[in-house]
């Protein structure tokens, strides 16, 4: 076999550990997976593992970085890419990570395990967490009145950012008080966001017309 091949072979084989990995987290939740459930799901031993990886923190810091570039941080740019106007964007966007965290509850609450439990900042999702947030501000920014400061705009990303996030991470917890699930509610979510959208940057402008 050529090098070539050798070196597509491992990333092949890497990435169906990473691939196992994530299926075990979704299943289990970050706190109680293990080296051997991964191994099982993968199908391969646990010395594999191991030379691939190191550590299993180190698989787990792997299957993280992989998890949030290529869905999360892909959606986004999609997502930005699409929507010209920022209201607009903003919208999708907070659907994007409303919903994602519903449908992916473990692995969305793995992103937050460090900084939640461990009170451990340094992690990759934070890292990129920060850096999305300013280029969020940015595009909000030709949304509100320019009279607004800087950083109460930044305030207001972070907290609709924070109010979906915390929602879709546990979205029974305002059952009783909603009188209904909003998990189950994609009407119900869409308002949801719509309401926190209005209430930080405001009715969305009509369009102009020619």
């Amino acid at each position: 076999m050529s090098p070539i091949a050798m070196k597509k072979t491992k990333e092949l084989i890497k990435e169906n550990i990473i691939l196992a990995a994530i299926e075990c987290t979704e299943r289990k939740g970050i706190h109680a997976v293990n080296i051997r459930d991964i191994a099982k799901q993968a199908d391969v031993n646990v010395a594999a593992i191991n030379y691939y990886f190191g550590t299993k923190e180190e698989l787990l810091k792997e299957m993280l970085t992989f998890t949030l570039y290529t869905t999360l941080a892909e959606n986004i740019e999609e997502i930005e890419k699409a929507h010209q106007n920022p209201y607009a964007m903003m919208k999708a966007l907070l659907l994007d990570i409303f919903q994602g965290a519903l449908r992916f509850p473990n692995i969305s609450k793995a992103h937050i395990y460090g900084p939640l439990v461990n009170n451990d900042y340094g992690g990759v999702f934070v890292e990129w967490l920060n850096e999305f947030l300013s280029r969020l501000a940015d595009r909000v920014t030709t949304v509100k009145s320019s009279a607004v400061e800087k950083k109460h705009i930044k305030f207001a990303v972070a907290q609709m950012i924070s109010t979906t996030l915390f929602l879709g991470l546990m979205p029974n917890l305002f059952d009783k008080f909603f009188h209904g699930t909003i998990k189950a509610s994609p009407k119900k979510q869409e308002e949801y966001v719509e309401q926190v959208l209005k209430h930080y940057l405001g009715a969305p402008r009509a369009s102009k017309k020619s």
